[in-house]
């Protein structure tokens, strides 16, 4: 059995800074779509961009608010990085799953806790 150093014991505490830049981006998931789109649309005074079947993006400022039609309950946060793979890496090491991956630098991750949310790199 080896003893470990303290300069090893540190490296593995020590977690690189990642930025996770909240974006303008909030989805909201519902069972009753129809009904909920017109809600934040007329009680709230969002501005309907453009309905989908089963998703409604709203614009109120620079808040970018979508209604998607799902099993209700989860609110989706979204947050940007300057590099998907760092935060990745580092999301799985502290028991983060993806949910989904929508690309190379876009997944739907769902924390230890049970709260989902979005990390995304802008594609050049």
């Amino acid at each position: 059995m080896s003893k470990k150093t303290n300069t090893e014991t540190k490296e593995k505490t020590e977690k690189k800074e990642i930025n996770f830049e909240f974006s303008p981006y909030v989805a909201l998931q519902v069972r009753d779509f129809d009904n909920a789109v017109e809600f934040y649309k007329n009680i709230f005074g969002m501005d309907l961009i453009k309905k989908y079947q089963k998703e409604a993006h709203f614009k109120k400022g620079k808040f970018n608010f979508f209604v998607e039609k799902q099993k209700p309950g989860r609110v989706i946060l979204e947050f940007k990085v300057a590099d998907f793979d760092e935060a990745k890496t580092l999301l799985e090491s502290e028991g983060c799953v993806i949910v989904t991956l929508y690309n190379k630098k876009s997944a739907l991750f769902l924390d230890p806790y049970g709260v989902t949310f979005h990390i995304f790199q802008e594609l050049e």
